[in-house]
This record gives structure tokens, C-alpha cells and sequence, in this order.
């Protein structure tokens, strides 16, 4: 399968998840869910080499795994889904530190480690007894932010993706412990998936 084939299965996976989620729950969405992620995943094995594609395809399948538990029940699995989500991060973040070669001060940087402050604070209240797990998701997907920033290639994709995908996080959090977002699925599922990709595209160039 040549790598334009899966990013263009990506696509039409991502959008029919996206299409379909009125219909949510229907047998067999958490496959079509974690589909897109599958196909990046298979990108990344056709166009990569060395470390860092290694330690973002596992990445990757944590990510799948994350969406799997989510879609089969996102009350009951949430921890779950959240730890599969941290141990991507982990990778991700394994996987930009493999090209830093030096780090300078950097608004990117900067500005995800401010959000990250005001949203642990606007969180911290009413996480009850997710306040560690939460807060260790949110120290690690800070983390993978930042080192996306101080990446060599962090623009035009990986910076960018690593936004798509804390803004992802972000309105997960708001929607579930704050306040209802409108059109939240919509809206955390597509940031999530560009991130994604964005990802890739940055790592794998």
C-alpha cells in the first residue's frame, strides 16, 4: 500500500467519523474511530527510518488504543483511555527529544507553558479524584508541546500539530469538567485528527 494511498485513507476514514457521529454509539465505531490513526501509523512504517519513526508508530498505536477505549465507554474507561493517551505522549515526546540539538528561549514554548498553568488552575477545583491522573496528562502532553516547539523541523507541521493536539485535550477537559461545548465532538475529534497528521507529517517529513 504506497504511503499516498494511506494518508488518503486517513482522510476519508477521519471524515467518516466526523460524518457519522449523530449516529454515535453504531457497531464497530470505535474501529471506524481509530481507523484514521491505524493509517498514519502505516504511513509512518512505509516512509520512516530510524528511532524517532520507531518510537512514534508505537506512539501511534497507544493513540489507537486510547480512541479504542474511549469509543467502547468514555465514563467507564476514561482513566484508561487517559493513561494509553499519556504513554503516546511519552513516545512522541521520546521521539522529537531524538532530534533536539539545542534550546533556545521560544514563544511557542512559552505560551504552552502559560496555558498549561491557567488550565491546571481552571481544572484543579473539580477534578476530585482525577486531579493526578489529570494533572500528569497535563505535565505530559505540556512537555511534548514544548519539545515540539524547540524541534529543528517544528514548522510548517509538527508545532502546529502538537497545538491541534493539546486544543483537542483542551476542550475534552472543558466539555467533561467545566462546561458543555457546542458542537464539542465535531470540534475535538477534527483538531485531534489534524493534530495527528501534523505530527507525522513534522517527524516524518
Amino acid at each position: 500500500m504506497s504511503p499516498v494511498l494511506l494518508l488518503a485513507l486517513f482522510f476519508l476514514n477521519a471524515a467518516a467519523y466526523l460524518a457519522f457521529l449523530p449516529q454515535l454509539p453504531y457497531k464497530g465505531d470505535y474501529l471506524v474511530k481509530s481507523l484514521p490513526i491505524f493509517c498514519l501509523a502505516g504511513y509512518t512504517v512505509w516512509q520512516g527510518e530510524g528511532a524517532a519513526a520507531a518510537l512514534l508508530f508505537v506512539g501511534l498505536l497507544f493513540s489507537a488504543g486510547g480512541d479504542v477505549a474511549l469509543a467502547l465507554d468514555r465514563r467507564r474507561y476514561f482513566v484508561i483511555g487517559l493513561s494509553l493517551f499519556l504513554i503516546a505522549h511519552l513516545f512522541y515526546l521520546a521521539a522529537f527529544s531524538r532530534e533536539l540539538t539545542q534550546i533556545r528561549l521560544n514563544l511557542g514554548a512559552g505560551v504552552i507553558l502559560l496555558l498549561a498553568l491557567a488550565m491546571g488552575g481552571w481544572l484543579w477545583p473539580v477534578l476530585g479524584k482525577l486531579r493526578l491522573p489529570v494533572m500528569l496528562y497535563l505535565l505530559v502532553i505540556s512537555l511534548m508541546g514544548v519539545a515540539a516547539a524547540f524541534h529543528p523541523r517544528a514548522l510548517p507541521y509538527l508545532f502546529p500539530g502538537a497545538v491541534l493536539f493539546i486544543l483537542s485535550d483542551a476542550l475534552i477537559a472543558t466539555d467533561k469538567f467545566r462546561r458543555p461545548v457546542p458542537y464539542a465532538q465535531y470540534l475535538i475529534m477534527s483538531t485531534y485528527y489534524l493534530g495527528q497528521l501534523g505530527i507525522v507529517l513534522g517527524v516524518i517529513g
